[in-house]
């Protein structure tokens, strides 16, 4: 374990390096630093486990020794020295982003010891914690994946055997009056005229609920024309289904964006409208969609009564966890602005591809 002790005073110094010697059960590199500037620079440039920080020193003196140590290194268990005992200062220590703290005068070598044992585990527990919460990110960003790969296989699917039979079956329909026409009498011919219009009725209602569902599971002009024009005809659906006035600004006519992206903004943006719908009572929406900078842009704001403040931040907002979820796949972030009776304000900030796979995924969106 290589332990980073801030310490100027050399007394406490060389006291604090006989305790560590001490411990016979950790194999320990202690490394001494008599400036707080030295010590961010042995953390920038070298592997440290543990800091155990003084926190007066010759260039900070205090809990803000703590919090700019802190800052350079948040990611490592630091120890606090200090030579006052006060439980409020240890409270706030740890608020600040201490692990522990020590008095100086009463910690011993097995104190110490225990100390610096407990914040090697806990870096160790952390960081498996971390490891697995990516693992898991990772998963659910594959998952979603092919969760659209297969809602545009069965959009497929219906689309082509559905669609095409029911169509084929319409044709068929279309053309029985002229087969019967001739074989029944006029009376009788009525009636199965009148039968086989109700029939080819029946059919286009059928046609047109597979073609919303196959719209709704994967909408092919989101492969086919591009994200623009995809939120564009998203804005117009949604106006003509809920009678809610929207309109949509696009920055550009085509957005470089790959496929992942592409399906995330479109999904957060249905999301979104759909929120409106159910619960906004609004009567006008703006969807505005740009590149900034190498980032997508996507702000939705409606007029409606204005999301409450408890309710962002409520995990039963499955909609709201939904569209945070999508965004943090892919390092993006949502921001949600209410205001009481003046509306609500959904921002998604998304970054651009990464680098190495600019050239062979961007496609013109």
């Amino acid at each position: 374990m290589r332990i980073l002790l801030v310490e100027d005073n050399p007394g406490d110094a060389r006291l604090l390096q006989l305790m560590l010697k001490e411990s016979g059960s950790l194999s320990l590199e202690v490394i001494q630093a008599d400036r707080l500037s030295v010590a961010l620079r042995y953390v920038a440039e070298m592997p440290i486990d543990v800091i155990v920080l003084d926190l007066s020193l010759p260039d900070s003196q205090g809990v803000e020794t703590l919090v700019r140590m802190h800052t350079a290194a948040n990611a490592l268990p630091i120890i606090v020295l200090t030579s006052i005992e006060d439980e409020a200062l240890g409270l706030a220590l740890v608020q600040a982003g201490a692990q522990d703290y020590l008095v100086k005068g009463q910690a011993t070598a097995p104190l110490l010891t225990r100390a610096l044992r407990y914040a090697a585990e806990r870096k160790r527990s952390e960081e498996d914690l971390r490891s697995s919460f990516n693992l898991l990110r990772t998963l659910s960003r594959r998952l979603e994946a092919i969760r659209e790969e297969e809602r545009g296989r069965i959009a497929r699917e219906l689309h082509d055997q559905l669609g095409v039979g029911l169509t084929c079956l319409k044709m068929d329909l279309s053309r029985m009056p002229a087969i019967i026409n001739e074989a029944i009498s006029l009376n009788e011919y009525a009636k199965a005229d009148s039968k086989i219009r109700s029939m080819i009725q029946d059919v286009d209602a059928t046609i047109a609920s597979v073609q919303r569902i196959v719209t709704e599971l994967r909408p092919a002009m989101l492969d086919d024309l591009g994200l623009v024009a995809a939120i564009e005809w998203q804005a117009q659906d949604f106006e003509r289904r809920s009678g809610i006035v929207c309109r949509c600004m696009a920055g550009e006519e085509d957005i470089a964006v790959d496929r992942e992206r592409a399906t995330v903004v479109f999904r957060i943006c249905q999301e979104a409208l759909t929120n409106i719908a159910r619960h906004a009572g609004a009567t006008n929406v703006t969807i505005r969609f740009e590149e900034q900078a190498g980032s997508l842009l996507l702000e939705i704001q409606d007029n409606g009564q204005g999301i409450p403040q408890e309710k962002i931040a409520d995990p039963r907002s499955l909609g709201l966890l939904g569209m945070r979820e999508r965004a943090q796949l892919f390092g993006g972030q949502i921001d949600v602005m209410g205001r009481p009776a003046k509306g609500t304000t959904i921002t998604l900030r998304l970054p651009g591809m990464e680098p190495s796979r600019q050239d062979a995924a961007a496609i013109p969106y």
